[in-house]
């Protein structure tokens, strides 16, 4: 919550029905209700399909509900705005262009000041360990370089709200450990409101404050966990708590017969 007591976003009995021509109305999302704080990390957790994705889209502004509505402190989300950057998984870089004319290129469709562009895009690639790579093109890049050239320029932009849509989904196993410690670093030292998406369990557990986990059919929040650096430290709660969480995906994925509890 702000010291007002307001939370930074608030998503209020948010539905989603998509028209279909083949099967008529689909509900994608029913009924969601989340608050997040200021400077909080929450993970949206859920099997495929269930609508994380759809719902990170109506807090970007970018997909209306059909129902209930979305505040950014306390006021009605309409539409995208430069409080709100999303950080997809696929990166959608130019590769024309060289690292940092791809970090400034938000700020230029700004009309910010090219000085204060270079200077502001430096700063955060220098944050996500790119400092040397700025006149290079991003054709010569790995992928987990290029998805931290994409979050340097979501963080350039200055935004109060990070909203991220799997970011590391792409990478091999050692690639995502180490964008998950630069983005927990991240996290650290900028304090930004994080909503982030992820199918991992353990991704989930090791960035987040809370985990919010979805069931499906239609998308909706079954459970929420809060979580904290001591219970981090405890393998046991960690394990228990990856348990609970995967008995409960487990009953939306699963029939009824086949789920085995732990």
């Amino acid at each position: 919550m702000s010291e007002t007591g307001t939370p930074k976003l608030s998503v209020q009995q948010v539905g989603k029905t998509f028209a279909t021509a083949a099967a008529g109305p689909f509900r994608a999302l029913s009924d969601i209700r989340l608050d997040i704080a200021v400077e909080e990390f929450v993970s949206l957790l859920g099997p495929s399909g269930c609508g994380k994705s759809t719902l990170l889209e109506i807090i970007a502004g970018l997909q209306f509900p059909s129902d209930g509505r979305v505040l950014m402190d306390g006021r009605p989300v309409t539409g995208p705005g430069p409080d709100r950057a999303v950080v997809f998984q696929h990166f959608a870089l130019f590769p024309w262009r060289t690292v940092r004319a791809n970090v400034e290129f938000p700020m230029e469709m700004a009309k910010v000041a090219r000085a204060v562009r270079k200077t502001r895009a430096l700063e955060h690639l220098r944050m996500v360990g790119l400092d040397g790579f700025a006149d290079r093109h991003i054709w010569q890049l790995s992928g987990g370089m290029q998805q931290r050239v994409a979050l340097a320029r979501a963080m350039a932009c200055t935004p109060e709200v990070l909203l991220m849509d799997e970011p590391f989904s792409g990478a091999d196993a050692i690639t995502r450990e180490l964008l998950q410690d630069q983005l927990v670093t991240l996290h650290r030292a900028t304090r930004k409101t994080i909503l982030f998406v992820t199918h991992s369990v353990d991704e989930a557990i090791k960035l987040s404050d809370r985990i919010v986990v979805m069931g499906t059919r239609p998308g909706r929040i079954v459970s929420i966990f809060p979580l904290n650096e001591q219970a981090r430290s405890h393998p046991d709660e960690v394990a228990q708590l990856r348990g609970t969480i995967w008995n409960l995906l487990r009953k939306e994925i699963l029939p009824a017969d086949q789920v085995e509890t732990h």
